[in-house]
């Protein structure tokens, strides 16, 4: 509400090539030294610029709009539920400005679409290959919704549907969305794990190479949710692979409090859309396929290059 169709889809577009301009950004060092130390805006930070520009109207549009229905009592059920009338409602007793919490929501927005474009795209691949699997999420699907009656908040739940929260934890394992972008630059002389990192030093994280060790995960190369349900987790708990398990690999949402403020959001929005597909649709591809077989295409997020792959095809399911 607030939105016009043609402003949801600038959005999303806009969204799309602000990440992907921002890639190149990164990566060249001459963009960087152009920018920070002279203030020259080449051609592609000026097209950055103007995506972030498209975004932040839009999306001040909407929050602003949103505050005064919020004022007006003018919400409805679900918008009060909705994590930016939570910020409203916090930001009074906390030190955050108005303004710095209509940028916190905007950032949201802006992120949250890429994350799970990513993630969802690599999980109806997997389901696309996989068959099989894709029989038993149904049938764990349509066990819960006839003792619920209906497709409920509750059915996502983790402890509702293990498998299909395990088989999201294996897409991620094997297609993280981010593979090794989040570098930062450190200040002062760290310490991690007894070895003592000096001011200026480089580092960066990398959430794939530990789950593909084959030390750490047996036959890293399949596709295995199993590996992810209880009595799979409760054996490795106290051994060298159970640090497969630590949450900053579960996800690609960091930890603590620097974790991504929507992580819930994104999280329950991926399971319901998967869970919302797999109840009406059949989901059909290419036979003897291996998920490695596919190839990615690394913008800000890595995204499956379904350009290169047979049609992959959505058949309804009968009632």
């Amino acid at each position: 509400k607030g939105m016009s169709d043609q402003d949801y889809e600038q959005f999303c577009v806009s969204s799309v090539e602000a990440l992907s301009i921002l890639v190149q950004i990164m990566r060249n060092p001459l963009e960087k030294i152009a920018f920070s130390i002279s203030g020259y805006e080449t051609a592609q930070m000026k097209q950055f610029h103007s995506h972030m520009d498209i975004l932040d109207d839009i999306a001040r549009r909407r929050l602003h709009m949103f505050i005064e229905q919020a004022s007006a009592g003018l919400l409805s059920e679900d918008e009060r539920n909705s994590y930016f009338y939570k910020l409203i409602q916090r930001q009074p007793e906390s030190d955050v400005t108005e303004e710095e919490m209509i940028e916190i929501a905007i950032m949201v927005m802006i992120a949250a679409v890429d994350t799970t474009a990513s993630k969802t795209s690599w999980n109806i691949l997997q389901l696309a290959i996989n068959q099989d699997l894709q029989t038993r999420l149904y049938e764990e699907l349509k066990e819960a919704v006839q003792k619920e009656g209906d497709l409920t908040p509750a059915i996502i739940e983790r402890s509702q549907v293990p498998l299909l929260s395990a088989f999201i934890r294996e897409t991620h394992r094997c297609t993280p969305p981010i593979f090794s972008d989040i570098v930062k630059e450190i200040s002062v002389p760290t310490e991690v794990y007894g070895e003592i990192l000096p001011a200026g030093s480089v580092i960066m994280f990398d959430p794939q190479s530990v789950q593909m060790d084959s030390a750490l995960v047996e036959d890293p190369m399949e596709f295995r949710p199993e590996r992810w349900l209880k009595d799979a987790v409760d054996r490795r708990k106290n051994t060298p692979a159970g640090i497969i398990d630590h949450p900053f690999y579960s996800g690609p949402f960091s930890q603590g409090p620097r974790r991504c403020p929507g992580s819930r959001v994104a999280y329950l929005e991926v399971q319901a859309m998967l869970a919302s597909l797999l109840m009406d649709w059949k989901i059909e591809g290419p036979e003897n396929l291996h998920w490695s077989q596919v190839p990615g295409n690394l913008q800000f997020f890595l995204l499956p290059d379904f350009a290169a792959l047979p049609e992959i095809q959505f058949v309804p399911r009968s009632p």
